[in-house]
């Protein structure tokens, strides 16, 4: 029971100790300075990570684009981009008139 009056004493002072009324604030113009600095650094971090990106790919992608302008200029067509024959009836237009005329059917059934 005597300790609470201790502890009571004790968060108070804790209590007006920290309501420090000498704040330092911060003027805008050293907010927006500290804030272009920032944004300056990531920036830089973001380029150099990106020059980096695109030495990567450029060696991987150069090869695969300079190979399709090659079979271009032999073949006429890349092997890539030829579209293998579809069976007429698995083409999305005759799976919806198939499966529009049997909606019908089962309509009419009824």
């Amino acid at each position: 029971m005597k300790r609470y009056p201790v502890i009571a004493l004790y968060l108070c002072f804790m209590a007006v100790s920290s309501c420090n009324p000498q704040v330092k604030k911060m003027p805008e113009k050293e907010i927006q300075a500290k804030a272009d600095s920032i944004v300056k650094e990531r920036i830089t971090n973001i380029d150099e990570q990106a020059a980096e990106d695109l030495e990567k790919r450029i060696t991987i992608e150069v090869k695969a684009k300079a190979d399709s302008i090659i079979a271009v200029r032999m073949n006429g067509v890349p092997p890539d981009t030829i579209i293998p024959q579809q069976d007429v009836a698995e083409t999305p237009e005759a799976l919806f008139r198939a499966r529009k005329k049997k909606l019908q059917h089962d309509t009419l059934r009824r």
